[in-house]
């Protein structure tokens, strides 16, 4: 294993880590980079990782890039926020405009696995009434499907992700139950569950992306807390444990430590590959497509940095909004201090 997973890259010598197993190493296929692979994807979190994950297994030659480390989560994550920060990508960064965005742990990611690799694992559906917002709700478009079918598709990811989840929700019509049974609720979730009774308000626990009972060699939570740092126990089913190493076994490269500079085109404007800098080198990977996957700071500017003759104002940018207007999560919270100990980072949020 490599000393130091910030320095040197892991996935590469036709090898990758294993994050199920300590010091486990799982075998990679590698291309070369003037091979002509099917997809090149920047970004190995909730879209890239997935996405690499189902092309490889439909048979596509995919290579997934992500600029930070392979970690280990079983040896190398700690109940510590310092030792964590780690995870989080808060390098300088220019923003300008009248409210500049203020880069933080909430809505950065610098790993094999993206922000998943310490996102707090809310895993909501959406609701029925929202496919038909407009007709419904009086506001926004209505989708152009129907809610149930998107059932296959829930089921799928739910599964992978092993969610677990309340057996019936208090509102709208029965949908399917989820994979695992709803966790107990931490001393938090108690204060709002006995708050929402008083009240008359129905309330139901939260569907989590974390394990409420044993699968295979993966273990079920054990309420350490410290779950938005990066979970130690791998109880918490992200892109770094779930999809990534699918991905692998399905024939996907994933590099690590490769940060992607500037996507190319030519003379018929359609992408020729990805140029990237690993272990101190700028490279170029050909590719008959590229996916960009890199969150709603990353994936603009590389667009706009991909700008040539064809594109003076960058790719995809014929609207003139693209880095414009950014917007990362919404989120909502409220904090209160009680009498009693409550201890709220205990067990899943």
């Amino acid at each position: 294993m490599s000393a130091d997973a910030a320095q040197e890259p892991r996935g590469k010598n036709g090898r990758a880590p294993d994050p199920l197993r300590v010091g486990g190493w799982m075998p990679m296929r590698e291309y070369a980079d003037d091979e002509h692979v099917d997809f090149a994807i920047v970004g190995t979190g909730a879209g890239g990782g997935t996405l690499a994950c189902k092309l490889a297994e439909y048979g596509f030659s995919t290579v997934a890039f992500d600029a930070g480390p392979w970690w280990r989560p079983l040896e190398e994550f700690a109940s510590d926020e310092d030792h964590q920060q780690k995870l989080y990508w808060t390098d300088e960064r220019i923003c300008d405009g009248d409210n500049p965005l203020q880069l933080g742990s909430n809505n950065s990611g610098k790993a094999v696995g993206g922000s998943m690799v310490h996102f707090a694992m809310v895993s909501l559906r959406f609701r029925p009434e929202w496919f038909k917002a407009r007709t419904k709700l009086g506001y926004a478009v209505d989708w152009p499907l129907d809610w149930r079918e998107m059932w296959h598709y829930y089921r799928e990811v739910e599964q992978a992700l092993s969610i677990s989840g309340p057996v019936n929700y208090p509102w709208g019509p029965p949908r399917p139950r989820y994979p695992y049974r709803a966790h107990e609720l931490n001393a938090a979730g108690l204060v709002l569950a006995r708050g929402c009774e008083a009240l008359g308000l129905k309330w139901t626990p939260t569907p989590l992306a974390t394990l409420s009972a044993p699968r295979g060699i993966a273990h079920p939570c054990v309420y350490r807390g410290f779950c938005t740092i990066g979970c130690s126990t791998n109880a918490k089913q992200s892109a770094l444990i779930t999809w990534i190493p699918r991905a692998v076994r399905a024939g996907a490269e994933v590099r690590d430590l490769a940060m992607v500079g500037r996507i190319e085109t030519d003379t018929t404007r359609l992408c020729t590959g990805v140029h990237y800098m690993r272990e101190g080198q700028w490279r170029f990977q050909k590719a008959r497509n590229v996916v960009v996957a890199g969150y709603a700071i990353e994936t603009p500017r590389l667009l706009l940095i991909s700008s040539n003759n064809w594109f003076p104002d960058g790719l995809a940018n014929s609207s003139g909004l693209v880095g414009r207007n950014l917007m990362v999560q919404t989120n909502q919270a409220v904090w209160g201090k009680f009498d009693e100990e409550i201890r709220w980072y205990k067990g899943p949020p």
